[in-house]
């Protein structure tokens, strides 16, 4: 289906209006974080720091064990330039004694990392959700809910996600949900398919040679 120049150039109007006024309703917190992510998505290697940081480091529940992760992928790699001045020399003081406290050192950046990220994530207990879609209703704007943390290591850690989704989907608060298929999963029906298929016509070409 081809569009006409005048539907393009409308679109990107429109677009560039919505751009600019959501630019001058940004408040200066949200202008600083902007530069701060602006920094980081222009810098592929600390880009690729960050995404190892998060990805490998946070997965033990165990501070010592977090603490030497996040000591050996910083001297494997560097400092994220991104950093501000003060976050780059509290990584720093990390490198030389934050690993030998980690009770305290553990702790403590993972709390600033559910700062920095409160914006974009909402806590998932009850009463702190239900306020957020209740405010984002009452602005008239739809939310579909996106669970992360899905680490799925066998069967019971599987069917606890499948309940978690069959309650969200009870929930009359949810409008959308966001499910996660395994690829094992999506091979496994798509093979199941074709075996049955199979199955089928071969009976069907022996019941019509009987």
């Amino acid at each position: 289906m081809e569009y006409s120049n005048d539907i393009a150039e409308e679109a990107i109007s429109l677009a560039t209006k919505w751009r600019r006024r959501a630019d001058q309703l940004q408040t200066a917190r949200e202008r600083a974080r902007n530069r701060k992510l602006a920094r980081l998505y222009t810098n592929f290697s600390d880009k690729v720091i960050v995404t190892k940081l998060i990805d490998r480091s946070f997965r033990s529940v165990n501070a010592r064990r977090v603490a030497e992760q996040i000591h050996h992928l910083l001297n494997a790699n560097k400092i994220p330039e991104f950093f501000s001045p003060w976050e780059k020399a509290l990584m720093i003081a990390f490198l030389y004694a934050g690993r030998l406290l980690p009770a305290l050192t553990v702790p403590a950046i993972i709390k600033k990392m559910r700062r920095e990220s409160s914006h974009l994530i909402v806590p998932g207990e009850g009463r702190h959700l239900k306020a957020f879609l209740k405010t984002r209703r009452d602005q008239g704007i739809r939310v579909n809910i996106n669970h992360i943390g899905e680490e799925v290591l066998g069967e019971e850690d599987a069917l606890a996600r499948l309940r978690i989704y069959i309650q969200d989907l009870k929930n009359p608060a949810f409008e959308f949900i966001s499910i996660k298929t395994n690829r094992n999963i999506i091979c496994w029906f798509y093979f199941s398919q074709i075996f049955f298929n199979t199955i089928y016509w071969i009976n069907v070409f022996f019941t019509n040679n009987e």
